[in-house]
């Protein structure tokens, strides 16, 4: 899993820098990219833990505040997953060490939501784009430090002040 987990990091961190070289303000970026960093840990994680569930809180929370109905879909694949997992933990735990089917498939159900949730934020990452280039304008000034800085103009010595 660790190789996984390094290949979903990398991918996700360009997909990022995608975003941020096309000129997205990163309160446009920032929410998707934690969450799907934080996802791909807890995904690909050999331990999987039912206290990681609460690592998605933090991301689900910022997007909410900086995208509101915007970041709603994740934040109810994080809800579904978070109560998936107290079905499991504490309370029906011992259906999994028997195991009774009806645990195994909550427990691959809750899984397979990580996998949900890691590829709306992929795939919501990808698809950012700046308002100005999606209405067809050049990017913005403010966009330089993530994209080639625009052909400066030399102001010729004779008019240099």
């Amino acid at each position: 899993m660790n190789p996984m987990l390094a290949l979903t990091v990398l991918v996700v961190a360009l997909i990022g820098i995608r975003s941020l070289r096309r000129g997205t303000p990163y309160t446009r970026i920032l929410p998707e990219l934690s969450l799907a960093l934080v996802t791909a840990f807890i995904a690909f994680n050999k331990v999987g833990s039912p206290q990681y569930i609460v690592w998605l809180a933090a991301p689900v929370v910022i997007g909410l505040v900086y995208q509101g109905r915007g970041f709603k879909t994740p934040a109810i694949l994080v809800l579904t997953t978070a109560a998936l997992t107290q079905v499991i933990y504490p309370y029906l735990y011992d259906g999994l060490l028997v195991p009774l089917p009806a645990m195994v498939a909550v427990l691959t159900a809750r899984n397979l939501m990580y996998f949900a949730v890691l590829g709306w934020t992929i795939g919501a990452l990808w698809r950012k784009r700046h308002r100005d280039e999606a209405s067809g304008d050049l990017l913005p000034a403010h966009a330089w430090p993530f994209r080639a800085a625009p052909d400066a103009h030399p102001v010729p010595v004779s008019e240099a002040p």
